[in-house]
């Protein structure tokens, strides 16, 4: 999800920050992996379905062919020891890419306190309570709506 920012916001400047950060939230919240459910919403936000659909195909098709030929490859050889350290260091790699996603994503909070709150007990849900994470994404989004926004007014203005 890193690289599908540098290169919608950063590069081409298809999407603002804010509209991806919610994009990312609306992705993870759904099923499905959250790299193509991004990808389904950034194509969606440029063409349409159309978008959305080419989205789908670009962001499968290219992975399920590597994964198809690496396995081929390597389930023949994860005894080996030089591929246990590459797996070890990709693992690394991808724990890198996550704490940077991570903090991208907490630079905004660090501003509003009501924001680090919840993302505070969002935190203690998970490693103490043990909650389930799909509850937490629910209950964040009620919290934000009621904290965050006044909240409990269900009626439109206008």
């Amino acid at each position: 999800m890193p690289l599908i920012y540098a290169e919608v916001v950063e590069r081409r400047c298809w999407l603002d920050r804010d509209t991806f950060m919610a994009g990312t939230a609306l992705s993870q919240a759904a099923p499905g992996a959250n790299a193509v459910n991004l990808a389904v919403f950034v194509g969606y936000r440029l063409a349409g379905l159309a978008g959305a659909a080419a989205a789908v195909i670009a962001c499968i098709l290219p992975a399920v062919s590597i994964i198809v030929l690496l396995g081929l490859v390597l389930f023949q050889f994860l005894e080996h020891p030089v591929v246990a350290h590459i797996f070890g260091g990709l693992r690394a790699g991808i724990i890198g890419l996550l704490i940077f996603y991570a903090l991208e994503w907490a630079r905004p909070l660090l501003r509003d306190p009501k924001s680090l709150t919840l993302a505070a007990l969002a935190l203690v849900a998970l490693l103490l309570l043990k909650w389930n994470p799909i509850a937490v994404i629910v209950a964040g989004g009620l919290c934000g709506y009621l904290l965050l926004s006044g909240g409990g007014n269900w009626r439109r203005k206008g």
